[in-house]
């Protein structure tokens, strides 16, 4: 009881003496994207002097799961702009296959190039003529159920566009499963 009782006394004081220094301020404030950013400093960015990125957005997203890893494909941008390129998308994910685990092939629909990756992502793959791209990206699935990782990375999508995460039971209603074929 009374090593109890010290402990405590301890605690307090630990906790009474932590409370004489001055406390953090929590501030708030805005961050301009990117683009604006970008317009601002007299550079291009994406869309900048056309305004192409105000108005609605799209985002058309796959994920292809691995033994190990998981690969994301995601084309992003004006709304107008992502269905003028839909197909394209489409077309180009038909193409993608792997020789392995870790090392995806794909053909690319006319007018698109590919960049190689940084640390965040495995390639970029510009559109020409247009600010649009698609970004290739990997993570590895751990441990983790197929179901649950796939819904993890959709209700992140769907949180990077301002839509509310969907429950196990509407991942099927909200997504489109399409059996993928390894080509050797």
């Amino acid at each position: 009881m009374a090593r109890f009782l010290y402990l405590s006394t301890l605690v307090g004081l630990l906790t009474a003496s932590g409370g004489c220094r001055q406390q953090d301020e929590i501030r708030r404030y805005t961050v301009p994207k990117q683009s604006e950013i970008d317009r601002l400093a007299g550079g291009g960015g994406e869309g900048a002097e056309s305004g192409e990125l105000t108005g609605p957005q799209r985002m058309l997203a796959a994920i292809v799961l691995r033994p190990t890893r998981g690969w994301f494909f995601k084309f992003f941008g004006p709304q107008a702009a992502i269905d003028a390129h839909a197909d394209d998308f489409d077309g180009f994910l038909k193409t993608v296959h792997f020789k392995d685990d870790a090392t995806p092939e794909w053909s690319l629909p006319e007018g698109w190039t590919q960049k190689p990756g940084d640390q965040f992502r495995y390639a970029t793959l510009p559109i020409d003529a247009t600010p649009l791209e698609v970004t290739v990206s990997t993570l590895g699935r751990g441990a983790t159920d197929e179901t649950e990782y796939v819904l993890s990375n959709v209700n992140r999508w769907r949180g990077q566009v301002g839509m509310e995460n969907i429950a196990p039971n509407e991942l099927q209603r909200e997504t489109k499963q399409v059996e993928q074929l390894d080509l050797l």
